[in-house]
């Protein structure tokens, strides 16, 4: 990693400009460094044992050659909540951090909970539309059907499975929007700093799940969880062109993506879990019900327009594109009425 791009890095609570530091950071991550520096890393998981799996984008996973000792991710798991003014001990023994530098979500697990183990999620550069048609992981009909969605300014749903490439074809979308309307303005609403927006230069990064303070009578403080609805309400007032809604993973982000929907919003998108692509609007319709809210499914027809759905070979790590469906309105039986491309 060269000096340039440390500076481009967001340092999560570490001294980007410190070069001693910089240093020993390097030293503790020991054998991960590496795979942090290959810029199409995705995934890499150290286990109880210490041995390193690491998975890149469009290859398949490997064991790597190198070994981690427990005294080593003791030390660099301790370094990371310190950094953040986190604890990982026995009593605390679940950790989620940022790495700093590289900006990768890393999950730590001690005793008595995971053993020391890591888990660490790297989002590479975006990948242009064009090169998933040239890797053969979406057809090019597809991709211009999409290109003309984003000219049109659907509502976009890309669900999957779990890693199957979800977040990193929105972000792939994303850049072909700033290709195709650069002078837009995105406002991007996420729990997790994972969605990007390439190619623009006129957005909005808004974060839930945030703890906020308000002042009460009395001189009296009280805490709240800033929540997607909170978020949606400040994006509809920040002169954006189109909303990014990071993962609906819960009955609150599916509120606020209701909600969104419901003020007519146009250029969606976000993700979910799903078995298919059929069954995404129904996995919504699950996630509202844990709310208690009622289930429109004429609003969710004519405001989710089109359903991509992802597929991961955990063979030869590729993450493709299965399915796109239509979504065209509510038959007379109450069923929702799809159509699909392919």
């Amino acid at each position: 990693m060269t000096t340039g791009e440390i500076e481009n890095r967001v340092s999560y609570g570490f001294d980007a400009g410190d070069a001693l530091a910089q240093q020993r950071f390097f030293f503790m991550l020991g054998p991960l460094k590496q795979y942090l520096d290959q810029p199409r890393t995705t995934n890499i998981n150290v286990t109880q044992d210490g041995l390193i799996f690491v998975e890149r984008f469009g290859e398949s996973k490997f064991e790597a050659p190198e070994r981690m000792s427990e005294t080593a991710r003791r030390a660099l798991l301790s370094f990371l909540a310190n950094c953040q003014g986190k604890t990982i001990d026995h009593l605390q023994a679940s950790l989620s951090v940022r790495m700093p530098l590289y900006g990768s979500r890393v999950r730590g697990f001690a005793d008595p909970i995971g053993g020391w183990a890591l888990v660490i999620r790297q989002h590479g550069p975006t990948i242009p539309l064009s090169e998933y048609v040239e890797r053969q992981l979406i057809s090019q009909r597809l991709a211009d059907y999409l290109c003309d969605a984003i000219v049109s300014e659907k509502n976009i749903v890309v669900a999957g499975a779990m890693n199957s490439g979800k977040t990193a074809f929105v972000r792939s979308l994303l850049l072909e929007a700033a290709r195709i309307r650069p002078e837009a303005r995105p406002i991007i609403v996420q729990s997790d700093d994972e969605i990007r927006a390439d190619g623009f230069r006129d957005k909005l990064f808004l974060f839930a799940r945030v703890q906020q303070a308000t002042a009460g009578l009395n001189g009296t403080t009280s805490r709240y969880v800033y929540e997607f609805t909170h978020a949606l309400e400040d994006a509809l007032q920040s002169n954006g062109n189109f909303l990014i809604w990071g993962e609906l993973r819960d009955g609150k982000s599916a509120v606020g993506l209701a909600l969104a929907l419901n003020t007519g919003t146009r250029g969606f998108m976000t993700t979910i879990h799903s078995e298919s692509a059929e069954e995404t609007i129904h996995r919504i319709e699950d996630l509202l019900a844990f709310e208690g809210k009622p289930i429109v499914r004429r609003m969710l027809a004519k405001f989710v327009d089109v359903v991509v759905y992802m597929k991961h070979d955990t063979k030869d790590g590729r993450r493709w594109v299965s399915d796109v469906v239509t979504v065209t309105g509510i038959s007379r039986e109450g069923e929702y009425v799809m159509e699909r491309l392919g």
